[in-house]
């Protein structure tokens, strides 16, 4: 069984319960802005998990339970996308899902694209997803959605595409309709994309724009 995501938090947290006082543990909420706010230093990271990981799994595997057949992943190759992908918390959670509801030797998980503009975050993500999975190409793009052009979206169309989009739809500084041409001209073949965000008004409604 994979569950990658769980010992990644469970061992920051345990750094964090045994060597953090509390004024670091308030700091380093704080800094989060809730959860909204850009992470460039690893307590940002830290904390994040501590405060926010596990909800953010939890609405990931509830979006992901929503595919009605994964059953032609089996035997084919992969890639995934993972959009503002901080620490790597989707393509993690992802991961754990695929691997738990199907024969792990039928996957085979060719290339990550990981978009993040912390570089800080980027490497974390890709330093996770490198100590828990193997075999797959982590391509690290340092760009903010609004920086990317079709160049950073090239895939294969012949390998099967999942989109992660988590926690950053509602995110109102870049524009929907320039990502969504960027992908409409450069996605072909099977595409899955999952997106999952905060529940309020007007992050609904960029979420509902695009999804639409």
């Amino acid at each position: 069984m994979s569950d990658c995501f769980n010992q990644v938090r469970n061992n920051v947290v345990r750094t964090i319960n045994s060597t953090w006082t509390e004024k670091r543990k308030d700091e380093a909420y704080i800094a989060l802005d809730g959860g909204k706010a850009i992470l460039t230093t690893q307590d940002h990271l830290d904390r994040y998990l501590l405060a926010f990981g596990k909800m953010h799994q939890a609405k990931l595997n509830a979006a992901f339970g929503t595919i009605d057949d994964l059953s032609a992943i089996n035997g084919n190759n992969i890639q995934l996308i993972d959009y503002g992908c901080g620490q790597g918390i989707g393509s993690i959670a992802l991961l754990d899902y695929l691997f738990n509801i199907t024969d792990a030797k039928t996957i085979t998980i060719n290339d990550i694209k990981l978009i993040e503009p912390s570089k800080i975050a980027l490497d974390q993500a890709q330093a996770y997803l490198s100590d828990c999975f193997s075999g797959f190409n982590c391509q690290l793009i340092n760009k903010g959605i609004e920086q990317l052009d079709s160049t950073d979206l090239e895939t294969n169309e012949q390998s099967i595409k999942f989109h992660i989009f988590s926690n950053i739809l509602d995110v109102n500084t870049f524009n929907l309709s320039n990502l969504f041409e960027i992908i409409n001209q450069t996605q072909n073949g099977q595409n899955y994309f999952i997106c999952e965000s905060p529940d309020y008004y007007s992050g609904n409604l960029r979420l509902d724009e695009f999804i639409n």
